[in-house]
């Protein structure tokens, strides 16, 4: 019943009801990419990677991806420069001197692991993350802001796993 609910809800707010479901990016996820990649192609890449499109696309849907990918990126610069991402190529003086020695080794062993598997999945990426955390006998958040301070200057930031596939190495 209420998934007849949430039909009969989804063919009344759109004009027509496509034949195949639009590519669904979430919006923030889709800022996160239009910020890090150098061009559309390399954006639809990350995804397809990601798993967030599929890797078969008409040039309709991948129109439509680049228009939200677009459409992310000036809702970021007009509207929420909080979100805005600058990406660190090296970890700056100032954030090594924040940094614990424990914070530092748990992220020299996250770098070790990606360069050692290149490619790797998210959930692969996001469990690595908690074995290197239970090892150091650290505190989840003090590693997760220690990777954003490293990365891109904050104290927390997008889902992190997910950041370092889209952006990679």
């Amino acid at each position: 019943k209420e998934k007849a609910n949430v039909i009969r809800m989804y063919e009344t707010s759109v004009r027509e009801v496509p034949e195949k479901p639009p590519v669904r990016i979430p919006y923030q996820f889709a800022a996160i990419v239009a910020q890090t990649t150098i061009n559309a192609e390399h954006a639809i890449n990350v995804l397809r990677e990601t798993g967030h499109v599929s890797s078969k696309l008409t040039e309709e849907e991948k129109e439509e991806i680049i228009e939200r990918l677009n459409l992310a990126r000036n809702w970021v610069e007009k509207f929420a420069p909080e979100k805005r991402i600058t990406l660190h190529e090296h970890i700056p003086d100032a954030v090594k001197k924040k940094l614990t020695e424990v914070q530092k080794q748990s992220l020299r062993d996250v770098a070790m692991f990606i360069r050692d598997k290149p490619t790797m999945t998210e959930d692969e990426l996001h469990n690595k993350f908690y074995e290197i955390i239970k090892y150091h006998k650290m505190n989840s958040s003090d590693f997760f802001s220690a990777a954003y301070l490293a990365l891109i200057g904050k104290t927390s930031g997008p889902k992190l796993a997910q950041f370092i596939v889209a952006v990679g190495e």
